[in-house]
């Protein structure tokens, strides 16, 4: 017959029973979970900012949009085509300028056509082209582009309206 502590070593060392979780294990792995999430999520949410590099701007005499950045005014723009749905943006977003009273400070320029060509790769309007995919806030002052949505583009208007 066993002793006791041979009944108790046995039931320690037993393979079928489950093995004792490890908190600090648990916690790391949802420290890990969670900092991963946090990181995806102000990647795909914060703004994206781009400078456009002074060189490209000063090489470039004729350029579609070169006319972005020669005045104070700050600009939102945007691409689509000349079709109805491109108008009633239009429309839609200058009522919301004019409703949140930011129509001195914003200008819209939206390029409505079927088709823009830019025949240029490393020149002022492939910059424009790549940095405002959609829909962007041009700072002329600063040369800044930042990307925004129709979602975001409210909140951001309101955020860079005192930006230089």
């Amino acid at each position: 017959m066993p002793s006791l502590q041979q009944v108790k070593d046995k039931q320690i060392r037993d393979p079928n029973a489950p093995a004792p979780k490890n908190p600090l294990r648990t916690l790391v792995k949802y420290v890990i979970i969670f900092t991963v999430a946090a990181i995806a999520i102000l990647h795909y949410t914060k703004p994206k900012i781009a400078t456009l590099p002074e060189e490209l701007y000063t090489a470039q005499t004729e350029s579609k949009f070169k006319e972005l950045f020669d005045t104070p005014q700050k600009k939102i723009v945007w691409f689509g085509a000349d079709c109805p749905v491109s108008k009633h943006r239009q429309a839609v977003i200058d009522a919301r300028l004019k409703f949140d009273k930011l129509q001195g400070i914003y200008l819209q320029k939206a390029y409505l056509q079927n088709s823009l060509f830019i025949s240029c790769f490393e020149c002022l309007d492939m910059f424009v082209m790549e940095k405002c995919n959609g829909m962007c806030i041009i700072l002329p002052e600063s040369r800044k582009i930042i990307e925004t949505s129709e979602e975001k583009l409210v909140d951001d208007l309101q955020k860079y309206k005192n930006f230089r």
